[in-house]
């Protein structure tokens, strides 16, 4: 998956501190440009960028607006009003503060630097130019695609992996995490190829999910189109990956190492999937980000849904005046309707999930002198609801804990 310290704030409701460093940039092939402070990105405006280029530059208010003023395309302003823009534009980006919510990403810690072996890196790149890139991504999906839906369809026949082998399964598991981690060099080769500085490769935890990242922070700098290379990297070469295994698989006769080789196959194809969902804030997240150009997608679609809700009770009367149907892009609409009936869903799925554990835990323990716990099948057996009750109710722990946190930041506003 991907990771960026902040995702983009565009008009966010902006403490200028100019001690603070801030790195301030022109995004490539965009009529904007790019603001890194205190962690967090932003973009902001050529009229933005300006104020922030002459404060940098030690201009004083007035200067500042001498030069805005030799702009014909903008509006001529007076050293109080870029004043005022500083206090009340500008200066909240500054702010660290120390009620915003928490991120959904939670880093534990990095375990690889890309640019610490760039030199090996580096000839990988070739395959991330648009020329080589987007062929090979399209021919190695429909052979990955077609693979997949003949192994679901049972075309081909599932192979058994000799799990009763303790090889068999410390194999199996060291290629799921040596997938996981191609997948983020795929993210970083690619960032490096589109002339963007990768940052770390590193464990983290995804709400209450252990996951794998990159830092793509510095992603912010180039334009779209080469964002989106970016983006599919990892997937990319995960597929690239699964054509070599497919050609190794065919030059091998031995049963049980094609079955292996069939199982990781599979599981690189179902990693790959997984990520191009847009819903979670995994690759196809920022796909869909990038290529409608909708910064905030989430906080976007959240907040359409909520205008959405309240011109619906203002048809009722309910709320004070009638209010017009919100404007958005389609593709938020889309993405809005979607992610509506994708957390619903979600929703069911956990509630079913915390019922079932509990129901399976009871059952157990009305059969508890029969379970053989002097075995390893009888812990088992009593392990797994135990490990699902406590997800459950670590799930609800969290949510109740979020809402407080929410409310009595409200409460503090």
């Amino acid at each position: 998956m991907r990771t960026n310290l902040e995702e983009t704030v565009i008009n966010a409701s902006p403490i200028m501190d100019f001690q603070t460093d801030f790195v301030l940039q022109p995004v490539a092939g965009e009529d904007r440009y790019m603001l890194q402070t205190n962690g967090k990105t932003y973009y902001v405006g050529a009229f933005i960028y300006r104020i922030l280029d002459g404060m940098r530059n030690g201009e004083s208010y007035g200067e500042i607006s001498l030069s805005i003023a030799q702009h014909t395309d903008w509006e001529k302003c007076d050293a109080d009003t870029i004043k005022d823009v500083v206090d009340n534009q500008i200066s909240p980006l500054f702010k660290n503060s120390k009620t915003a919510s928490p991120k959904s990403v939670k880093s534990l810690f990095s375990f690889l630097n890309p640019e610490s072996f760039s030199g090996l890196l580096k000839p990988f790149t070739h395959l991330f130019q648009p020329r080589v890139f987007w062929p090979l991504f399209w021919i190695s999906v429909v052979i990955n695609l077609s693979l997949f839906v003949l192994l679901k369809a049972q075309v081909i026949p599932h192979l058994k992996v000799p799990y009763s082998s303790g090889g068999a399964w410390l194999t199996y598991v060291g290629c799921i995490i040596f997938f996981l981690t191609i997948h983020e060099l795929g993210h970083a080769i690619a960032s490096m190829a589109q002339g963007a500085k990768p940052g770390k490769i590193g464990f983290c935890i995804y709400f209450i999910f252990p996951a794998f990242y990159t830092d793509l922070t510095n992603l912010w700098g180039i334009n779209r189109e080469k964002r989106i290379i970016v983006n599919l990297g990892g997937i990319y070469l995960q597929l690239l990956l699964n054509l070599v295994i497919i050609g190794w698989g065919l030059m091998i006769k031995n049963q049980d190492v094609l079955a292996l080789l069939q199982k990781c196959m599979y599981f690189n194809m179902v990693i790959s999937l997984y990520n191009v969902n847009p819903f979670f804030r995994f690759d196809g997240y920022w796909i869909y980000t990038d290529y409608f150009d909708l910064p905030n997608l989430r906080q976007q679609s959240n907040g359409l849904a909520k205008r959405l809700y309240q011109y619906v009770l203002s048809r009722f009367g309910i709320g004070g005046q009638k209010l017009p149907i919100p404007k958005a892009p389609l593709a938020l609409w889309f993405y809005m309707g979607l992610y509506q009936i994708f957390m619903l869903f979600v929703w069911y799925l956990l509630i079913r999930f915390i019922v079932y554990a509990h129901q399976t835990l009871f059952q157990l323990i009305r059969v508890w002198d029969t379970l053989q716990l002097d075995t390893v099948a009888g812990w088992s057996t009593l392990i797994a609801p135990l490990v699902m009750v406590s997800i459950a109710w670590t799930i609800i722990c969290l949510r109740i804990v979020k809402f407080i946190k929410q409310r009595k930041h409200h409460g503090n506003s």
